[in-house]
């Protein structure tokens, strides 16, 4: 880590002993050689929970490097995503690390999926790998969603903390923003009066994501910045996939998470239901990032 001290000090792993459990566990160890400190794995069953700790401490021996030592945590649970939030408040881990589903069906949406109440309940930063991908991949290509919040400058500063332990070749900073009545305002206006209203608009949340980004340590990171008008989420969701994103990080949802959410889905939720590349979602609380 180059003297600079753990982003995330403990990471934890949800593993549920799938085919993409190695892909998993390759990538909890690559973050925790680069960000962290100690490494826990975990698994919940419904069966017999000596054979699940001797599967899982098997895939832990072929998957990690010779020497590298990992926590092996299994209970009896079929709450997935309980187990792991209880971990972590317990064990006061920084990240936890989880697969998801690529593509969300509209019935796992309503039940929610573990990926998406880990999202919502866990007490620390939550790191989502698309279950498609069967390797850990070096993240070239960083999004960062940002607006004027707390949360938001959070996220940023996660952002170019990982930014400076595992350099990426480019680190975007994507301000999206809607305007109440814009949309009907320009609809009533001429083609000029419209035309000079939304560049009004564009150029005024051009200039707050501007000073935003003067208040980060941004020196010698190849940082993009990136403004768009659109609905929150969707914007930025479809800007990391059409940009070959690796990575996209965003503060996490506070909480809520009813059926009225899950079918209009809005911001975060709207990230995960179009998953595609990895997904870090930054929670304040218990944060552990610091530079060094």
């Amino acid at each position: 880590m180059s003297g600079m001290p753990p982003l995330f000090p403990t990471v934890l792993v949800g593993a549920a002993l799938s085919p993409h459990t190695d892909a998993l566990l390759h990538e909890a160890w690559r973050l925790t050689e680069k960000l962290g400190e100690r490494l826990i794995v975990a698994h919940a069953t419904t069966g017999n929970a000596e054979e699940a700790r001797q599967e899982l401490e098997g895939r832990v021996s072929r998957n990690l490097p010779f020497g590298a030592k990992a926590e092996v945590v299994v209970v009896e649970s079929g709450r997935a995503a309980g187990v792991l939030t209880e971990i972590a408040a317990e064990r006061k881990v920084d990240l936890i690390l989880a697969g998801a589903l690529a593509q969300e069906r509209l019935i796992t949406r309503l039940i929610g999926s573990v990926a998406r109440r880990l999202a919502r309940e866990a007490p620390c930063s939550v790191l989502l790998l698309p279950s498609e991908k069967d390797r850990a991949l070096p993240f070239r290509i960083i999004v960062v969603s940002v607006d004027a919040s707390d949360e938001a400058e959070a996220a940023l500063a996660v952002a170019t903390s990982l930014a400076r332990r595992d350099p990426p070749e480019k680190l975007v900073a994507m301000w999206e923003y809607q305007v109440p009545g814009l949309a009907m305002a320009l609809a009533g206006g001429s083609d000029a009066e419209s035309r000079a209203q939304r560049d009004e608009v564009q150029h005024e949340e051009e200039a707050q994501l501007a000073s935003l980004l003067r208040t980060a340590d941004l020196t010698n990171l190849p940082v993009e910045a990136v403004c768009r008008y659109g609905e929150p989420g969707w914007v930025v969701s479809e800007y990391a996939r059409t940009a070959g994103a690796d990575l996209l990080v965003v503060p996490a949802p506070s909480g809520g998470g009813g059926i009225v959410d899950r079918l209009f889905a809005a911001g975060t939720d709207v990230v995960l239901r179009r998953l595609s590349y990895s997904v870090l979602l930054v929670r304040q609380a218990g944060l552990a990032a610091r530079e060094g």
